[in-house]
């Protein structure tokens, strides 16, 4: 049985994760976005409330084995800057028949805090600046549980990005 290709955001707030997002969903369909953003807008009214991880966790794992059981890849939207986050997220969505690729947007901090201060959803600059703290100190690796790390600037063609998704299909149906 072939393995189904996810995709795993990791990146600062305001890096560009959610607009990758809508690009992999469109240059590999029928791929199902899952948001921690839009989780908690949707449980707590707002994106920016935090609230209760618990709650957001479990929405996460339930719409991701979801997708999953219907056959569908998924891009899993959030920073994802600590190890453990990270790791905690896989070890509960271990599949037989998934292999998660991790996208890890590159942004500077300073460009990320320029692009905040254009959004609706403001972040304060502290907590973009931890977690950049957070990924310089422990950047995401294949042992994590990732077929590969992928760094890519939130620049990225659109072309380069498709080739990129070609490849890891490649690679898994070689597998």
């Amino acid at each position: 049985m072939e393995k189904i290709l996810c995709h795993f955001l990791i990146g600062i707030p305001a890096s560009g994760k959610s607009t990758l997002a809508r690009k992999i969903a469109q240059l590999d369909p029928p791929a199902a976005i899952v948001s921690t953003d839009a989780i908690r807008a949707e449980l707590f009214g707002d994106e920016i409330i935090q609230g209760e991880w618990g709650q957001v966790e479990a929405l996460v794992i339930q719409r991701i084995e979801s997708a999953i059981a219907s056959g569908y890849p998924v891009i899993y939207d959030a920073t994802n800057a600590q190890k453990e986050w990270r790791q905690d997220i896989l070890k509960k969505l271990n599949f037989e028949t998934v292999s998660w690729l991790a996208w890890w947007l590159k942004a500077g901090v300073k460009k990320s805090q320029q692009w905040n201060q254009q959004r609706s959803r403001i972040v304060p600059d502290e907590v973009i600046e931890r977690m950049a703290l957070y990924l310089r100190n422990c950047p995401p690796r294949c042992d994590e549980g990732f077929i590969a790390v992928e760094r890519i600037f939130p620049d990225i063609r659109e072309s380069e990005l498709k080739q990129k998704i070609a490849h890891y299909h490649h690679q898994l149906r070689k597998a």
